[in-house]
């Protein structure tokens, strides 16, 4: 087995990855926050004895350029508390998206694997992010079941779309276990195409359209690093045969499923929608900005709505982009700042990729990460309001496993 002896070691190496792969599969848990909390403070306390034990040994994988657009972005955001016109909303709103995740994590979680060897963290990163797939789905199938017996039928309310972030952020993990354990057998094929069909069921069911979108995407991306000419053809084929069935659907408008797929435009995002009145407001003030969160977004949108007659939503529903949300909140510098982060996130991690091909493990857990985070801020956050909460896990194991393929390297 690929996986057998997964942390190879002393107990005492092996701690900070089970610390880590734990915290990552509980994210994907909404009622053991008292437990996700304890392995964070479990982490920060590894972290700070590594610092205090060699802390130039420690901080070796935060000297990269991701690091350091990371902190860019940070001090944009902290730019937009001085200049928001409520500095407590805007305080309140960064707390735990931007202090308590994106800095916390990117700082923390490569110091805490900075001893472990690239394999092991990539072997961490898969099977705790494929739990994290098994635990969302058994969530989404108990609320299934617990509707069900209320007389809710399936895929008829949308009270599944928080899921929908969960399954963003795992979905790629089948295309890369698979590429890691495949044999062109039968049994593996079958094994793909149901573990497939019955996670694009319950990803259906959430009714996000972005979600789909990046699921599309990403597998696409999925597939053409790993050059899956086969699958490119079932996917192509899978897609041209779904969206056939969906036009000759007569009912489609009737059932609220077919409806939403065949909707473009729910939330009207462009003209007076969200999309549209967001650039308005931003364009009001395109340099300074107004100040973080979306509270301090909604008060200025609702305050402004009466000047606006052809503003289509007279309450707000936020900028439904999350470049178009930064921006308005830390004007220029800050939508800059999110644009350098995109970019040396993606160069960083084809970097690393390129870099480890020759481990098969390694190179898919790389894969995951980089396509996982282009799915979540790129494809969903271009139409939908996004957390930025998990991007700190995003660039923590980055850093971590980049750190040790250039170690390992050279």
């Amino acid at each position: 087995m690929v996986f057998n002896s997964l942390f190879n070691g002393s107990r005492k190496e092996s701690l900070p990855l089970y610390l880590v792969g734990l915290f990552i599969a509980l994210n994907f848990t909404a009622e053991l926050t008292k437990f996700k909390n304890l392995t964070v403070i479990l982490m920060i306390t590894t972290a700070i004895y590594f610092l205090f034990k060699n802390y130039r040994l420690a901080l070796a994988p935060l000297k990269n350029n991701l690091f350091v657009s990371v902190i860019f972005f940070v001090l944009t955001i902290f730019y937009s508390l001085f200049i928001s016109i409520d500095p407590q909303i805007s305080f309140d709103s960064m707390n735990k998206p931007i202090l308590n995740s994106i800095l916390l994590f990117s700082f923390v979680l490569p110091i805490v694997l900075h001893k472990n060897s690239a394999v092991q963290i990539a072997k961490m990163i898969l099977l705790s992010i494929a739990a994290g797939l098994v635990i969302t789905c058994i969530r989404d199938l108990l609320m299934y079941i617990d509707e069900y017996r209320q007389g809710v039928m399936p895929f008829t309310e949308m009270t599944h779309r928080d899921l929908s972030d969960s399954y963003v952020l795992c979905f790629p993990v089948i295309l890369n276990l698979w590429y890691i354990y495949k044999k062109n057998s039968l049994q593996h094929w079958a094994c793909l195409i149901a573990v497939t069909m019955i996670t694009m069921t319950f990803m259906l069911g959430t009714f996000a359209r972005g979600s789909w979108l990046a699921a599309v995407i990403m597998s696409a991306i999925v597939v053409i690093f790993n050059k899956e000419k086969m699958l490119a053809f079932m996917g192509i084929t899978a897609l041209i045969c779904g969206a056939v069935m969906l036009v000759s659907y007569d009912h489609a408008q009737e059932h609220p499923l077919t409806k939403k797929m065949e909707q473009t435009s729910s939330s009207n995002r462009y003209g007076g929608g969200t999309q549209g009145t967001a650039l308005e407001l931003i364009l009001q003030n395109p340099i300074k900005g107004y100040g973080f969160g979306n509270s301090l977004f909604h008060r200025i949108y609702n305050d402004q709505v009466k000047n606006h007659p052809e503003w289509i939503y007279k309450q707000s529903l936020g900028p439904h982009n999350v470049f178009l949300a930064i921006w308005f909140a830390a004007g220029i510098a800050g939508l800059l700042a999110l644009i350098t982060l995109t970019l040396s996130t993606i160069n960083y991690a084809y970097r690393a990729f390129v870099a480890s091909r020759s481990n098969i493990i390694t190179a898919q857990a790389v894969l995951l990460l980089m396509v996982s985070f282009i799915g979540w801020v790129i494809v969903r956050g271009t139409f939908e309001n996004v957390y930025l909460n998990v991007l700190g896990i995003h660039f923590g194991l980055l850093m971590a496993l980049g750190f040790r393929i250039k170690v390992e390297n050279t």
